[in-house]
């Protein structure tokens, strides 16, 4: 995994407090992968030139998923050769780099803003570091926010956390780990569960990091594979440590937090989360749309959307009793819906980076598993 460079670094200012140089580090040194910007030299005729933006158009406020919008700009006085650089503020750590280009002969740059993740709206700029010869300049902060390209029912208003009062969520500036049993899984469950992990990514912006089998089944806190945080298990009910009644096919959601803080205040960090399927019924494999409506249960869904529903689950999200969206007891949606990519967001990278409490780190509350 790659980390930012020094010069993809931006200070916040001598007017900000700064945080603890361990806990910064710590931050730090597990930040999503970015692309490497290499330096380059530039020429400006005068030394001291002040550096200026004569044309910055930015996309609209809502740009489509999978699209490729630019950020189209020039700067006065400059030739081909000056670095120019998109950055996205990120919640608890800063202006991080997300993209970046060299000026043209008439001193005009492109930039594409990523759309690889939905989000919100969020702050974006243009930065064009000093040289020898010329001064820094930085544009005025942009807000544009990442739309799926399709329509999406209902609202985004329609979720719940997984445990009410506890802010349970990933930290997105990690990598998350996870890793699949599959003691009772039928032919294609690791294919369906890659994708079901994909279409979290996209719709929380988290990066999440194959690390292949195990035979651990989520019950024993102190045999948990050491470089996973999440596990998904297709096990017997004799095997599962967590039983399926009545029509429950499954199970799913955070396992152990910590307590940590970001920038609303305190925050349970998920250290350990886990999904639990019964490997002993029998459901379709892919994402295919249920006739009868339904959640996680018997003869309703498919492999796929049982997946994404527990998924949900273990990304801090509890159910809601609304007529659309992957979240809901008992709809099934082969998509996540407004409601759905609401709550991710509100549990994914858009809400930045998690920083140690002072003092001693002491776990949160054990969350529920939903169904």
């Amino acid at each position: 995994m790659s980390r930012p460079s020094p010069a993809q670094r931006t200070p916040r200012g001598p007017s900000r407090r700064r945080l603890p140089l361990l806990a910064l580090s710590a931050a730090l040194a597990l930040l999503l992968p970015l692309s490497t910007l290499s330096a380059s030299t530039s020429t400006a005729a005068e030394p001291g030139t002040t550096t200026t933006f004569t044309a910055l158009a930015w996309p609209g406020a809502t740009v489509k998923a999978g699209s490729s919008p630019r950020v189209n700009g020039a700067i006065e006085g400059w030739k081909a050769g000056r670095r120019v650089y998109l950055e996205q503020l990120v919640r608890g750590y800063g202006w991080l780099v997300v993209g970046g280009a060299t000026t043209d002969s008439a001193g005009r740059f492109a930039l594409t803003l990523p759309t690889s993740w939905l989000h919100e709206a969020l702050p974006y700029r243009v930065r064009v570091p000093a040289t020898p010869r010329a001064t820094q300049a930085i544009s005025p902060a942009s807000y544009h926010g990442v739309v799926p390209a399709r329509s999406l029912k209902g609202k985004r208003s329609w979720w719940t956390r997984i445990e009410p009062g506890v802010r349970y969520r990933y930290n997105a500036c990690q990598v998350i780990p996870w890793r699949v049993n599959l003691k009772a899984a039928r032919p294609g469950a690791l294919r369906d569960a890659k994708e079901a992990i994909r279409r979290l990514g996209v719709a929380t912006g988290i990066t999440f990091e194959y690390r292949g089998q195990t035979s651990h089944r989520t019950g024993n806190l102190e045999t948990w594979p050491e470089d996973t945080n999440l596990v998904i298990a297709w096990l017997t009910p004799k095997q599962s440590p967590k039983k399926f009644p009545g029509r429950v096919v499954a199970w799913g959601g955070p396992q152990q937090g910590l307590w940590m803080r970001d920038y609303e205040g305190r925050t349970a960090m998920t250290t350990k989360s886990r999904v639990l399927i019964n490997g002993n019924v029998k459901v379709p494999n892919g994402f295919r749309p249920s006739k009868d409506g339904g959640g996680p249960q018997v003869g309703l869904n498919s492999r796929g959307t049982i997946l994404m529903h527990e998924l949900g689950h273990a990304a801090g999200l509890g159910h809601v009793l609304k007529r659309t969206g992957q979240m809901m007891s008992y709809k099934s949606t082969t998509q996540y819906e407004a409601g759905d990519l609401g709550g991710l967001n509100e549990v994914g990278k858009a809400q930045g980076c998690m920083l140690p409490l002072q003092g001693a780190s002491r776990l949160a509350p054990p969350p529920r598993l939903d169904d």
